[in-house]
């Protein structure tokens, strides 16, 4: 084979090339979203008496995973219906808040998001004891005394407040 023609057979070649690529860059592509927002959602809730106090199971659906390997901000909150107001709020980074909120008294929305996270009062005795694909485990403080619960997860994800579904409970192991 000659030089010449080596020459010309790579020239062809660069230029098909090239030609696919102006087909493919000029070509609309069908673009697909990753899914940016976790779904939340609550299934059920059961309560549970043990030694060291009230224990609250919550299933549902939410990114465990992310949960664990991304430190997601994830919140439980836990309210009182009998007063409305009182509250425990479940932060996945360790802490337990508790207290009164006014606003909570027709449930939580998207704007009472960020003034809940500002008030409360730290409590020793409540705690995550389990997170797990579909299930989170809850001690209760022992000074939350409610009678009947709603418990509902929640997020600030990207600086969008994303709420789930709300679900009540009576609790037997409630103090007079």
């Amino acid at each position: 084979m000659s030089i010449q023609k080596t020459y010309s057979m790579r020239g062809r070649a660069a230029l098909r090339g090239v030609a696919w690529l102006a087909v493919a860059l000029a070509s609309p592509l069908p673009a697909h979203a990753a899914q940016t927002d976790p779904i939340l959602a609550i299934r059920s809730v059961a309560e549970q008496s043990a030694p060291s106090g009230r224990l609250l199971h919550v299933e549902g659906s939410f990114p465990a995973a992310d949960l664990v390997q991304l430190r997601y901000p994830l919140q439980i909150l836990v309210r009182d219906l009998a007063s409305g107001t009182g509250y425990v709020r479940f932060d996945l980074a360790g802490s337990v808040m508790e207290g009164s909120f006014g606003p909570l008294a027709d449930g939580l929305s998207s704007a009472e998001i960020a003034p809940l996270l500002a008030v409360g009062t730290a409590t020793a005795d409540g705690r995550v004891l389990f997170l797990g694909p579909g299930r989170i485990d809850l001690l209760l403080p022992s000074s939350f005394v409610a009678s009947t619960a709603e418990v509902q997860i929640f997020v600030i994800h990207q600086g969008n407040p994303i709420l789930s579904n709300a679900v009540s409970l009576s609790l037997a192991g409630a103090k007079p």
